[in-house]
Formats: C-alpha cells, sequence, structure tokens
C-alpha cells in the first residue's frame, strides 16, 4: 500500500472526484442515463466537468475549520458553514447550491440561537449530509482511533442529529481510520475484522441499522438490491458495498456514482474509502486532470496530516 501522506492525499481527493463525477446524474434514475466513464456536465444543477456540490465546500470548510482552531471546534465549524451558505465560501460558484433540507435548517438554526446541536434528531432526519463531508475528521484525528469516531459522531450533531446519522458517522470514522493507518481489505472484511469491530463497539453499541450494514450487510447483495438514496444507511451501504467490490480506483468509482439517485453523495462517500486505500497515487490521471481546486484540496490534505492529532 502507499505510504500514509498518499492516502491522506487520495482520500480527499476521492471524495472530491466522487462528487463531482456523480453531481450531473443526481437525482436520476438508475440507468436512465449513458452511464459515467469520466466527468461530464450537465445536470440538475447544469454542472461542468469536474466541477463539484455541496459535499466538498463543506468537506473544504469542515477541514479548514479543524486546520484554523488546532483541532474540533462545532461552533467554527458551523460559523464556517455560515459563510457557505451566505457567500459561497469555498464554494465553485459565488453562492452556495444544492444544499440539502436539513443541512439549511440546521445552519439557519445555528444562526438563530447559537446552539451547535440541531434540534433535527429524528429518525425522518437521517439524511447522509454528515458523513458526505467526513473525512477531514477522521484524517485529522487517524492517529488516535477513539478521538476519530468520538469527534465523527460529534461533527453530525451539528446539521444531523438523528441517532442513525451520528452512527453512520462513528461506523465510518472507525472503518476510514483502519484505512488511512495501512489496514488491507482481507483485514478490513475477515471474519476477524468483524469480530475486533463489534467489540471496539460493545460498550457504546451503534444504532441497530448501523450495525446492520457494519456486519456486512451488502455483501453477496446483487447491484439491483443496493439503494443509493439520501437516506444515510442505503448511502453508508452502497459506498461499502462499492468499495468491497471493487478491484481498483477506477471501477470502483464508477460502480458507485453509475447507482444514480443520489450518485454525488455515494461518489464522495465511496471515494473517501477508496481514496484512503489506493492513494493518490492510483488515481487515474483523467480524474486529476480537470477537478476545480485541486491544489487547494491536496494542500488541505497535506495540512490535515501535518496537523494530525492524538
Amino acid at each position: 500500500m502507499s505510504n500514509k501522506l498518499d492516502r491522506y492525499k487520495g482520500c480527499f481527493v476521492a471524495l472530491v472526484v466522487g462528487d463531482a463525477l456523480g453531481s450531473p446524474i443526481q437525482f436520476k434514475k438508475r440507468d436512465t442515463y449513458l452511464h459515467v466513464r469520466g466527468y461530464t456536465k450537465g445536470g440538475e444543477f447544469d454542472s461542468t466537468k469536474g466541477e463539484y456540490t455541496d459535499d466538498t465546500a463543506m468537506a473544504l470548510c469542515l477541514a479548514g475549520s479543524l486546520i484554523n482552531s488546532n483541532g474540533f471546534d462545532a461552533k467554527n465549524q458551523l460559523d464556517t458553514y455560515v459563510r457557505w451558505l451566505r457567500d459561497g465560501y469555498m464554494s465553485t460558484r459565488d453562492k452556495a447550491y444544492d444544499i440539502g433540507l436539513t443541512i439549511f435548517k440546521s445552519i439557519t438554526y445555528y444562526m438563530e440561537t447559537g446552539k451547535t446541536t440541531t434540534y433535527l434528531n429524528q429518525e425522518e432526519d437521517s439524511g447522509n449530509g454528515s458523513l458526505m463531508r467526513l473525512a477531514p475528521v477522521v484524517m485529522y484525528y487517524a492517529d488516535d482511533i477513539d478521538k476519530a469516531v468520538l469527534y465523527a459522531g460529534t461533527s453530525s450533531l451539528t446539521t444531523h442529529a438523528s441517532p442513525i446519522a451520528v452512527d453512520s458517522c462513528r461506523y465510518f470514522a472507525y472503518f476510514l481510520t483502519l484505512i488511512l493507518n495501512g489496514t488491507r481489505k482481507s483485514e478490513l472484511f475477515n471474519d476477524e475484522g468483524t469480530r475486533k469491530m463489534q467489540n471496539y463497539f460493545k460498550d457504546k453499541p451503534l444504532h441497530q441499522e448501523v450495525m446492520k450494514v457494519a456486519n456486512g450487510s451488502y455483501v453477496g447483495k446483487k447491484r439491483f438490491e443496493i439503494k443509493s438514496s439520501g437516506y444515510v444507511i442505503h448511502t453508508l451501504e452502497a459506498s461499502l458495498w462499492a468499495f468491497h467490490y471493487g478491484e481498483t480506483f477506477k471501477d470502483t468509482m464508477l460502480s458507485a456514482v453509475n447507482l444514480g439517485d443520489d450518485a454525488d453523495t455515494v461518489g464522495a462517500v465511496t471515494g473517501q474509502l477508496a481514496g484512503a486505500y489506493f492513494g493518490l497515487e492510483k488515481i487515474d490521471d483523467i480524474f486529476l486532470e480537470e477537478l476545480f481546486n485541486r491544489e487547494l484540496i491536496l494542500e488541505m490534505a497535506k495540512n490535515l496530516h501535518t496537523q494530525r492529532m492524538c
């Protein structure tokens, strides 16, 4: 496997790659479009080639907050999201776009009350908006898996406080931390890996819906059985399915985004896994050449690696 800095760069870049690949087919029913083979343009928001959406913009905001605050600071994170919402900070455009309703309501709630935990904490609030941007938190705390898991869950509370959303982030952080630290696929998915995961969450158990995915609900499923909606469990399962069966970075990413529906976010979440595993060196040039703000993203990844905290 590649070295740790390469995995960090791959993780962040691939989040953006997945977002940009999926954006033009976002909201389209599976297989009602020409399958994505590289960057395309158009779609709901008239994307240009290699342009990212809210998934990446919020991840960049989160990364910047961790770097500038020397660690996790929920208020600073939300202040940064406010800048994005109001002024288009870290967006590819002059204003934020493709904003999910839960995120919009949560940021507005913070602006009105100053409270850093959203009021949206019911099962119906279990969207994938806190999972899509999560990588910077895990990258910052990857040398201490307990902190990575803790702050992943806390980061969800700013916009998605349902137990399903929070625990999806906690589990994903556990899994991604192992990858960033060099764990091989065979060790992630074998019986021993599953036992270690179950033991890790024994004292602070995951929501039962998240635990089903953590236990491998996606293994053996056919493509038509995998859902790719904005429900966080669907996104988590689809991303792990694509990662589990993908043999190369390219195959992994294209199988994820071509599930359609919430394609940009499924792509962004899958990208966090695949990029960390394969590293920047294994990301195909076609995905790097036209990627918006590539140098900024690489710089953020380097800074997260340099400043990472135990």
